[in-house]
């Protein structure tokens, strides 16, 4: 499972950081970045916008029709994301 801790969060608007990304040059995190966004994006979510230099992801959602804590969980715990930052 990829950590993550949330760094704040109003309905519609979290933002989270992934320590794991800290380590990375921003040349590589530039490259992550881009592979993640070619994921599929479920319903409930308007955008997503990486800042590299805090390693946190900002997610913009409807909270009518996403559960935003279960989606990053979920996210958090599959085997393709484990792939992605090569922890599997």
């Amino acid at each position: 499972m990829i950590e993550y801790s949330i760094k704040h969060h109003i309905p519609g608007r979290i933002r989270i950081e992934v320590p794991l990304l800290k380590d990375l040059s921003l040349p590589d995190l530039q490259k992550l970045f881009h592979l993640l966004s070619t994921f599929p994006v479920p319903l409930g979510i308007k955008g997503m916008r990486p800042n590299p230099l805090s390693c946190s992801l900002v997610i913009e959602y409807d909270p009518k029709l996403i559960d935003i804590h279960e989606y990053i969980r979920k996210v958090a715990s599959s085997r393709e994301m484990a792939k992605v930052f090569g922890i599997l």
